[in-house]
């Protein structure tokens, strides 16, 4: 929160004190504040409405406080698919990686989930933000999806993609009469 801070003495200007209470538990004190250094920068732990409270006190113990309403918005989030593979036995391995879109780094300890088709499975993801699954992929279903249903931190997000088979290699076997099998 921004202030301005004054004192009709220039006495009591040098001498000010000013305690921030913000509103979630936390405070700060700052001796000898001023209009540029007593704002209160703080980072909020958690979404919500806070009321942060300054009180400013001068050397003779005379006070004032005023207060600001702080909103603190929930942070999006974007979940992507790092890779997509298919398995022998119609299974997929599925990797995604959810980051904060405030700062883009990895979101860790979230649970997202995986769907293919009607199958679905969840994963938590690890202190780098991924998560991987092995699904079993249903007849006929050529798209992949991942979401996290978002938290009291974070929105929600998802993503589809296709399934994208690898093209390999393409081996012919042709016996001793000619044929190839």
């Amino acid at each position: 929160p921004t202030i301005n801070i004054s004192d009709p003495s220039v006495t009591d200007q040098s001498s000010l004190s000013c305690n921030w209470a913000f509103g979630d538990g936390q405070t700060s004190q700052l001796s000898n504040c001023t209009r540029q250094n007593g704002s209160g920068p703080h980072a909020y732990a958690n979404p919500g409405v806070y009321t942060a409270t300054l009180t400013v006190t001068d050397k003779d113990g005379a006070s004032t406080a005023d207060t600001r309403v702080v909103t603190v918005k929930k942070r999006d989030s974007f979940v992507q698919f790092t890779d997509v593979e298919v398995l022998p036995g119609n299974q997929l391995s599925l990797t995604a990686k959810l980051h904060d879109r405030f700062d883009w780094q990895p979101v860790a300890g979230r649970t997202v989930t995986f769907a293919v088709g009607s199958a679905t499975a969840t994963a938590t993801t690890g202190n780098d933000g991924t998560a991987t699954v092995t699904i079993a992929r249903p007849s006929g279903i050529n798209d992949v999806s991942v979401s996290f249903a978002g938290d009291s931190h974070y929105n929600v997000s998802g993503i589809q993609r296709p399934i994208q088979v690898p093209k390999g290699d393409i081996v012919f076997a042709i016996d001793e009469s000619g044929s190839m099998n």
